[in-house]
C-alpha cells in the first residue's frame, strides 16, 4: 500500500452492541420493527440511519447463521440499488462461505474489496495505510471502519481468515484491485466534469 493524505472525512464513532444475546435479539427485532413500520407508513424504506445494513451482521453475532441467510436474501430483494456497505458484505460472504456457497461467498468477497479497499486486510491483520487515490465517500475510507464493533471480526475463524487470505491474495482479487487503485489515481487528479466521466465510462461498460 501506499501512503496518501489524511482521510477527507471524519471517522464515524463506534458502533456499540450489547454484551448480553438477548439483548442484540431485542435490538434486530426493534429495528426490524422499526423498517416494517416505515415501509407501511411511507411505502418506502427511508432508513437514514441504516438499521438495514446491520441486521444480517447482528443475526450472524447471535449464532443465527439461518437468521443472517433470510435477512441478507430480504435486503437483496427489497435494496436491489441500494449502495454498498462494506462491514455488511464482509459478513455476508462469511455466511455464505459457511453454507458452502463458495461461488458465491468469493463474489460477495470481491464485492466487499471494492466498496471498501482497506476493510480485507483490517480483518486479516494487515498493516492499513490510505492508497494515494480519489476516494468517493466516506464509506471508501480506511477511517470508516473505525465503527465497526469488535464482534464482526470475530465472527471469523482462522480457517475462515485464511480463505479470505487466498482470495485476497489471488491473481483475480490482485489484478482487479489494481485497476481500480490505478483509477481512483487517475480520478484524484481530475475535477468533476467531462474528463472525468471519459475516465469513469470503461469502467461502468
Amino acid at each position: 500500500m501506499c501512503d496518501g493524505d489524511a482521510d477527507v472525512f471524519p471517522a464515524p464513532e463506534p458502533y456499540r452492541l450489547p454484551e448480553d444475546d438477548r439483548k442484540i435479539r431485542q435490538r434486530i427485532r426493534s429495528y426490524e420493527r422499526s423498517l416494517s413500520q416505515e415501509k407501511r407508513r411511507l411505502g418506502f424504506y427511508r432508513d437514514r440511519s441504516g438499521k438495514r445494513f446491520l441486521l444480517g451482521p447482528l443475526y450472524m453475532i447471535v449464532g443465527d447463521l439461518e437468521g443472517a441467510l433470510r435477512s441478507f436474501a430480504w435486503f437483496e430483494v427489497e435494496f436491489p440499488d441500494s449502495a454498498d456497505e462494506a462491514p455488511q458484505l464482509l459478513c455476508w460472504s462469511l455466511a455464505l462461505h459457511r453454507v458452502r456457497e463458495d461461488d458465491k461467498a468469493r463474489r460477495m468477497l470481491r464485492r466487499t474489496m471494492f466498496a471498501n479497499l482497506y476493510i480485507i486486510p483490517r480483518l486479516l491483520g494487515m498493516e492499513v495505510r490510505r492508497h494515494d487515490m480519489w476516494h468517493g465517500s466516506n464509506t471508501d475510507e480506511p477511517s470508516y471502519l473505525s465503527w465497526v464493533p469488535n464482534e464482526y471480526w470475530e465472527l471469523w475463524n482462522g480457517a475462515e481468515r485464511q480463505w479470505a487470505a487466498g482470495l485476497w491474495q489471488s491473481s483475480e482479487f490482485r489484478e482487479s484491485r489494481d485497476r481500480y487503485i490505478k483509477l481512483g489515481q487517475a480520478l484524484g487528479s481530475l475535477r468533476p466534469g467531462p474528463e472525468r466521466s471519459r475516465v469513469l465510462a470503461p469502467s461502468s461498460s
